[in-house]
């Protein structure tokens, strides 16, 4: 299995490495092929889904912004103080659904570094 892990490709991260590998070692065991879920009830990590912590300049001060991504939602926390969520769109764009609001210019640095 660690095998398996050291030839995943760089682009994938090791949580989802493991499960494919993991998913094609009891396939090979079992005999069963393991089909993709439906996509409605889909919980697998998307792409770039994590953690992910920066500094940001926001009113003026260098602050540490805290981001988790959790398939199409963004939680955003800066300095521990400011919380927002905000769901992203088929089409890449971004929208606020709760939190404190978050200027234009420090959401698109935020996608840029969350989303590329």
């Amino acid at each position: 299995m660690l095998l398996s892990l050291l030839l995943c490709p760089d682009d994938i991260d090791v949580q989802t490495c493991i499960i494919y590998v993991f998913r094609i070692n009891i396939s090979a065991i079992t005999g069963v092929t393991y089909k993709k879920p439906n996509i409605m009830t889909d919980i697998t990590p998307a792409e770039k889904d994590g953690k992910y912590q920066f500094t940001i300049s926001y009113s003026e001060r260098e602050l540490i912004c805290e981001v988790e991504k959790e398939q199409d939602v963004l939680h955003v926390t800066i300095d521990k103080t400011l919380h927002s969520d905000f769901k992203i769109n088929k089409d890449g764009s971004v929208e606020q659904t709760d939190g404190a609001p978050v200027p234009a210019s420090t959401l698109d640095y935020i996608k840029k570094r969350v989303l590329g």
